[in-house]
């Protein structure tokens, strides 16, 4: 006599480490391979302490647990009862809270909306600065986490000369409609380094950094 309660028991189980298998191969792929994972301890919580317990069940089925050793992934709880322990990503949440709060409010949205709008959030807090500002448009742009995640920097500073047809960077308009420019002029920076040029446009001329400049192959 077939145990259809045990079925879907054991079915549900194989959906949900699935599930997470699956969500973790995209995290790897459009993000690399990590080395070590931290997160909550699920005993801190007391909320949805069912869907906790599923997830833990998950985490230590041997699927699970032999795509974290052939990566050579560590996965690290914090301290129980030590919530702030994970306090810079409970920052990224508040962020990503009030982004939600600020678009949506009251709406409601369908799943693709919902994803699309994580999606854009997800990408201006990508853009934000981790290095100083500077003032000075001869200095350098500030990274930010998106240069690392989406377009690594070369580290090596190119070195513009006179007469370079160049593409210009414009954040307003997609790349198929930068403007194009003549440099007709450099500007070296303290350690003797091209940091900036001017550049001949159709309507006039003007002083860009180098990160936002692109040569063109002519």
């Amino acid at each position: 006599m077939c145990n259809h309660s045990s079925l879907a028991s054991r079915t549900s189980s194989f959906n949900e480490h699935r599930t997470i298998l699956l969500a973790f191969r995209r995290f790897i792929s459009r993000r690399g391979l990590c080395s070590t994972i931290y997160s909550d301890n699920a005993k801190t919580f007391k909320r949805a302490e069912l869907e906790l317990k599923k997830f833990w069940r998950c985490m230590l089925h041997p699927s699970v647990q032999d795509l974290f050793s052939t990566h050579g992934i560590t996965w690290k709880y914090i301290v129980e009862k030590g919530a702030w322990w994970g306090g810079f990503w409970e920052r990224h949440f508040r962020t990503i809270k009030t982004c939600l709060r600020k678009i949506i409010g009251r709406s409601s949205l369908s799943l693709n909306e919902l994803e699309t709008v994580f999606i854009e959030i997800e990408a201006m807090i990508n853009s934000r600065p981790i290095t100083y500002i500077y003032d000075d448009p001869s200095e350098p742009s500030p990274l930010t986490p998106a240069h690392f995640l989406i377009d690594p920097p070369s580290k090596v500073t190119c070195q513009f000369k006179v007469d370079d047809v160049v593409l210009i960077h414009d954040d307003r308009f997609p790349r198929n409609l930068w403007s194009m420019g003549k440099i007709i002029g450099t500007y070296t920076g303290r350690d003797g380094k091209i940091r900036s040029c001017l550049v001949k446009t159709k309507n006039n001329a003007i002083r860009r950094p180098v990160q936002l400049l692109y040569n063109l192959e002519v």
